[in-house]
């Protein structure tokens, strides 16, 4: 069996909602894969875990070399789509070399349990099974000589908890030894934060609680969560231009002449210098609702950002233009230091959180929705708890500024302690959402 053939039995669509998180990596052999035992039997599911609706729940098997494939084959005859996540290099691209991860037994399940795959067939509401070889990070006292192929599971390699419940997924459970890996811990914690059932399966039975879903310290400190904080962070610069975008809709319309009314962004009462009046109410509304689909829709798209950048920074050239060698500085600020920084200071901050959003933007432009919503729950801490049968997450909207500690501080702020962080009445009203925010 070619190497090609085997992959697509185990990874059938790379673009399928569960597949496309399935590893290549032990399949690239560069030749042909020989079957050691065509007539391979494989057990049923286990009693406990076939009671369970499949369509609503995905499994993680974290068993030691061939176990995991052989297990995952069981789940599949119980109605599970297998989806393989090794991540190691095969031993016959080392040179030779003695590799530290034996991923020959794995191989070699992988190659006799394909036919077994080839002939079952899947809904395509079936839930998922990720394999992954326990051994795949084991401690070694020396690597001197050998090749090290050791490997670990990141955010990125398992489903984000919102895609998850996207999915219809409300229940996940991990089959694995009795000490779970410490590269899972904060993975499964973000399920279990999110509102997703947890339970794990060892030796016959299940647990809700114990030594392998104790809970880790959570703390994930890895460069790409940095750029998604800072990239959050671009956002929420985002955001208060559009508030203030707002503010001055509502100073012109009901206020008149208000000092808040000359600062960025200014396009919407400079058109008044150019264009008919109809036209200039027209668009000082349009203009404050395109700041705020931009924030909205930079989420998920997050080239928006740099068209935000680029609409900030047309209207703060012009605001310049027009307020220094027009109008006259002097005259502008009436001669009042104080206010001349109130003008002018706090658009270059709000241009220095667009840039840096478009600096992210660059290094996350590659990132998958499903990877960047993962980073995302991890650095929210919770998430909407919806129904547990696998609804829509109520993701948050609107995000505060987030400092490298770990809290929200800013719009919103989550909580009314004045810490930034989540202890208090959050939304119940501008008191608490100001008040954990601005009191931070």
């Amino acid at each position: 069996m070619e190497n090609k053939e085997l992959y697509r039995i185990w990874i059938p669509n790379v673009t399928g909602r569960w597949s496309k998180f399935g590893k290549p990596a032990l399949f690239v052999n560069g030749g042909e894969f020989a079957f050691l035992n065509n007539k391979t039997t494989i057990q049923d599911a286990p009693f406990h875990i076939k009671q369970l609706d499949h369509e609503k729940t995905m499994i993680i098997v974290d068993l030691p070399g061939a176990s995991s494939v052989e297990s995952g084959l069981r789940l599949a005859k119980a109605g599970y789509r297998p989806v393989p996540l090794y991540n190691g290099i095969h031993e016959s691209k080392t040179g030779g070399l003695t590799s530290v991860v034996d991923n020959g037994p794995i191989v070699d399940a992988l190659v006799n349990g394909a036919q077994l795959l080839k002939d079952l067939e899947f809904s395509d509401e079936a839930g998922p099974v990720f394999l992954l070889d326990y051994n795949r990070d084991k401690e070694v006292a020396n690597t001197a000589g050998v090749y090290d192929n050791r490997w670990s599971v990141d955010f990125e390699d398992l489903p984000a908890a919102s895609y998850l419940k996207l999915n219809g997924i409300s229940r996940v459970v991990l089959w694995t030894e009795e000490v779970m890996r410490p590269d899972l811990s904060p993975i499964i914690d973000s399920y279990r934060d999110a509102g997703i059932e947890v339970m794990t399966y060892f030796k016959g039975q299940f647990r809700t609680q114990g030594s392998a879903v104790s809970r880790s310290a959570r703390v994930v400190s890895t460069k790409m969560q940095d750029k998604v904080r800072k990239f959050e962070n671009a956002r929420f610069g985002l955001l208060l231009v559009t508030i203030i975008a707002f503010a001055h809709l509502f100073f012109m319309f009901f206020v008149m002449d208000a000092p808040l009314l000359y600062t960025p962004p200014s396009l919407m009462w400079m058109t008044y210098l150019w264009v008919s009046y109809s036209m200039a109410n027209f668009l000082a509304i349009v203009i404050p609702v395109v700041y705020l689909i931009l924030y909205l829709k930079s989420e998920k798209k997050r080239h928006y950002m740099l068209i935000a950048l680029g609409f900030f920074g047309i209207d703060l050239v012009v605001f310049y233009i027009y307020a220094i060698f027009i109008y006259g500085i002097g005259d502008f600020t009436e001669g009042y230091m104080y206010y001349g920084l109130l003008v002018f200071v706090p658009p270059l901050i709000l241009l220095a959180f667009l840039i840096q959003g478009a600096r992210m933007w660059h290094a996350l432009k590659d990132m998958s929705d499903a990877t960047y919503l993962t980073y995302l729950d991890q650095l929210d801490g919770t998430t909407g708890r919806g129904s547990s049968g696998g609804g829509r997450v109520r993701r948050r909207r609107y995000r505060g500024y987030r400092d490298s500690g770990g809290s929200y501080r800013g719009y919103g702020g989550y909580g009314g302690t004045g810490s930034g962080g989540y202890k208090g009445s959050g939304y119940k009203g501008y008191g608490g959402g100001y008040g954990g925010g601005y009191g931070g």
